[in-house]
């Protein structure tokens, strides 16, 4: 008798060694299959570039820039987004967009490309390392689930997205959790062996039979201690996602399954780190994103639905689309219902599986596929439908599928007649599968390559998709496009007239577009969202170009008071304090804002902008105390007036002319003080006397027209209404 690669008993009479050869060879040559299929399957995907959620997770996320602080990144959760509302406690996947950017900056998305693709075959590998630990399953089951997470057009959807990082890394610690569960210690060897020389030729022999003796007691003793090692990439993936707190669910299937003499005590620890760390975080970011999130009861009433959406898109991957349109099912709904039976039916056939030995794969497959669910199940999200989201799920579904495969290999090896064809049979037919998913997530990766690209093909399969036609209408405004932009900017309004980003977008593009109403949509999106930073920050902004600065200002503070810790609405009041020259309060302000997000280019700008004009002033001051001369003081006043401080520059005037009263200059100076303070008589008799002085002096006598000229229209305005 003899054994095969995936653990089949043989009763045919096989020499042992040209069995292994021949295990070894198809091993090998399966490997070599699919890492051809996956080299070929992500060939261009590197040059893709940014989209979406990445632009508020990483290239407007201040907290990853490389002047941040790393440690920071374990200390809050905002570093994860530059908009409140997607607050989340993901340090670790913070942390290497951070570690990213200190390669080369953001300017090029190819090292986040690459990093995302490490942790994505890394995955990979746990997959297939998870499989192989499966009492029974040999080198075939393993390969193909491997294969299938590393090919399937699903995964371009979470690669393609490199804020959606965090669901690969939960990926990871889960599947690296349960390989090692599995494996350590049971299936480690009892000791560490290395080659030696039977007879010791020189002492640097002797060292490493001592080096391997003392090697060989400590593992030993390692192994005697069991420790619960399993919980390392646990807890390292409960720091990347909190979602990773799914684990002790999959360790419970994976323990009634496959171990049940460890028993569902050895779930407790794992149960109870997940379940405190799950609850803690969801205490601390839920009124976050409260303003963005469905309903809870219409959530949970869609997601039925959404799964059964994924195991359609898992088996037909037929044109995903990168961005989805459904919405919560508002009220009763067929679908619903529908989405409801079929994760019944997926719990039958769990359940069913779980029965009989040679299933029992595909029964944790589908355990896998539901519990992954779970996360986005529970807590409602701002989207209904990310189809990054299902990468985790088409796991779960890839491991069933093998198990089901597996069972027709074990089922043609038992019959002699038909072993060797029927194993043919299904090798071909899985890797024809294999070849033709590659295939087609190849093409899809170059729909990534720009937003262009991205919302065009979203448009083609969705006309109506809110969000397609809206940043469709961002591409078309941006290339000069301002009528087709404006157009495709009022369509996503209409298909979604409740939309406070696409509102904002109106708002922010109205007056390139030739419209007159900006103002009305920024008072409808302040409605919509009262609570949004984001709003009240691009408000001010437009108001300050308006230059109305009361109304800019208060718009400014009530987005600092609603994010204290964001950029928008810092960026607006620094812009009002600089247009009002407030020195000192640009000062202050600008080092807070520095102080929270070291290397923010506002906070920078503001900080050089009022110690320039803050020493400026210093120094004209200085200049005056020490020498003051008339040409001291005119300077001085000059620096004040330029720096909005009309009543010292007033002041400074006065001194030159008690030193020298016939200086034209002076009186010119104290005009335009007069003027800016709203007190035009005094500005006309400042004018007059410097004119007496100086009837030559360029500009005075059209300034004196000039405030002649408001002076009679004030006394116009000022006038009773004729009876």
């Amino acid at each position: 008798m003899s054994s095969n690669a995936a653990g089949i008993t043989d009763t045919t009479v096989i020499d042992a060694p040209d069995q292994t050869r021949v295990d070894s060879l198809y091993w090998w040559l399966s490997l070599a299959a699919v890492i051809a299929l996956i080299s070929f399957t992500w060939t261009g995907y590197i040059s893709n570039s940014f989209h979406s959620d990445d632009i508020h997770t990483i290239v407007e996320n201040t907290s990853i820039r490389p002047d941040y602080p790393l440690r920071r990144l374990f200390t809050s959760t905002r570093a994860t987004s530059s908009l409140p509302e997607y607050a989340a406690y993901r340090p670790l996947t913070t942390l290497t967009y951070a570690l990213d950017t200190r390669f080369n900056g953001i300017a090029d998305p190819a090292i986040f490309q690459l990093d995302s693709f490490f942790w994505f075959f890394f995955g990979v590998v746990s997959v297939y390392g998870l499989v192989r630990m499966i009492p029974g399953a040999g080198p075939f089951p393993a390969m193909l689930a491997a294969a299938l997470c590393a090919v399937h057009p699903l995964a371009s959807q979470v690669l393609n997205y490199t804020a959606q990082r965090h669901l690969l890394l939960r990926t990871l610690g889960v599947a690296l959790g349960i390989a090692v569960f599995a494996a350590w210690p049971r299936h480690m060897p009892e000791t560490l062996w290395f080659p030696l020389r039977r007879i010791p030729q020189n002492d640097w022999d002797i060292i490493l039979r001592r080096a391997r003796t003392g090697a060989t007691t400590a593992w030993a003793a390692l192994l005697r201690l069991n420790l619960p090692l399993y919980l390392i990439p646990v807890v390292l993936g409960l720091l990347a996602d909190p979602g990773t707190a799914i684990f002790p669910l999959v360790l419970l299937v994976w323990i009634k399954l496959f171990e049940p003499e460890r028993g569902v005590r050895s779930v407790i620890p794992s149960a109870v780190l997940c379940g405190i760390w799950w609850l803690a975080h969801t205490a601390i970011i839920w009124s976050a994103g409260a303003s963005i999130r469905p309903s809870a009861f219409a959530w949970w009433f869609t997601q039925p639905w959404v799964a059964v959406r994924i195991l359609g898109n898992f088996f037909y991957p037929h044109n995903l689309p990168p961005d989805s349109a459904l919405d919560v099912f508002t009220g009763f709904s067929t679908l619903a219902v529908a989405g409801i039976g079929g994760l019944a039916m997926m719990v039958f056939l769990g359940l069913y599986t779980a029965r009989h030995e040679g299933s029992k794969t595909i029964s944790f497959g589908i355990w896998w596929f539901l519990i992954a669910l779970l996360p986005e199940f529970l807590i409602p999200q701002p989207a209904v439908e990310v189809l990054a989201r299902a990468y985790m799920p088409a796991v779960g579904l890839s491991i069933a599928i093998a198990g089901a495969a597996w069972t027709v290999v074990t089922w043609f090896w038992q019959r002699e007649q038909v072993r060797w064809v029927g194993v043919g049979l299904v090798s071909g037919t899985a890797f024809i599968c294999l070849a033709l998913l590659a295939f087609h997530t190849h093409g899809r990766n170059f729909i990534w390559q720009s937003d262009d690209y991205l919302w065009s093909d979203v448009l083609e399969q969705q006309p109506s998709n809110p969000r397609a036609l809206l940043n469709y209408g961002r591409i078309q405004m941006a290339n000069g496009n301002t009528e087709a932009g404006f157009q495709y900017l009022e369509k996503a309004h209409a298909a979604q007239p409740g939309n406070t980003e696409i509102e904002l977008e109106l708002a922010l593009s109205a007056e390139a577009a030739g419209k007159s109403d900006a103002g009305q949509h920024f008072q409808r999106a302040l409605t919509l969202a009262p609570t949004s930073a984001l709003v009240a920050a691009r408000y001010s902004e437009w108001l300050l170009l308006k230059q109305q600065l009361p109304e800019a200002e208060k718009q400014a503070e009530r987005a600092v008071a609603l994010d204290p810790d964001g950029i928008p609405g810092r960026k607006s009041q620094i812009a009002i304090l600089i247009a009002e020259r407030r020195w000192k309060e640009l000062e202050q302000f600008s080092t807070r804002t520095i102080n929270l997000a070291p290397g923010a280019p506002d906070g920078l700008r503001g900080l050089t902008v009022a110690r320039v004009a803050l020493e400026e002033i210093s120094d004209a001051e200085k200049l005056a105390k020490a020498d003051p001369f008339p040409e001291n003081y005119l300077r001085l006043s000059s620096v004040y007036m330029q720096n909005g401080r009309f009543e010292d520059g007033i002041s400074a005037c006065r001194a030159a002319l008690k030193l020298q009263p016939e200086l034209a200059e002076a009186w010119s100076n104290l005009s335009v003080g007069y003027h800016m303070m709203g007190k035009l008589d005094d500005s006309i008799a400042a004018l007059r006397e410097a004119i007496r002085i100086r009837p030559d002096l360029a500009g005075l006598r059209d300034n004196l027209e000039a405030e002649l000229q408001a002076k009679a229209q004030q006394g116009v305005l000022s006038a009773p209404a004729p009876k």
